[in-house]
């Protein structure tokens, strides 16, 4: 293996989105397999988050935003929060697959 990282999603519970949170969940599943493909080690893991607490996900303990730019994201921002936070930033469920491979090949890199 060339490197390995670990995806942590952490997402609203209940999600705001059953539809989207299933579709993500599929992003992130064929991530997994195309990486490994390529020679990284992948887990996906879900810690449900409740309250009124926002998603974020994870590369190897650092959050996607800080590994590559992440359109709408500004400064004092705290994770992928969606439009009601206000900063602009896309929820979790709706960062592209291409930012989420970038950001999951970087982490692997780090990891080395």
């Amino acid at each position: 293996m060339e490197g390995e990282v670990v995806i942590e999603w952490r997402r609203p519970e209940p999600p705001r989105s059953p539809e989207k949170a299933r579709a993500f969940r599929a992003v992130l599943e064929d991530l997994r397999r195309r990486l490994e493909e390529r020679g990284v080690g992948v887990a996906v893991t879900e810690t449900p988050l409740f309250g009124d607490a926002a998603g974020q996900v994870l590369m190897n303990g650092v959050p996607v935003e800080d590994l590559v730019p992440v359109q709408g994201r500004e400064e004092g921002c705290n994770g992928c929060v969606g439009s009601g936070a206000g900063c602009g930033l896309p929820a979790c469920e709706e960062l592209s697959e291409s930012v989420l491979c970038l950001a999951a090949l970087r982490a692997s890199e780090l990891r080395r």
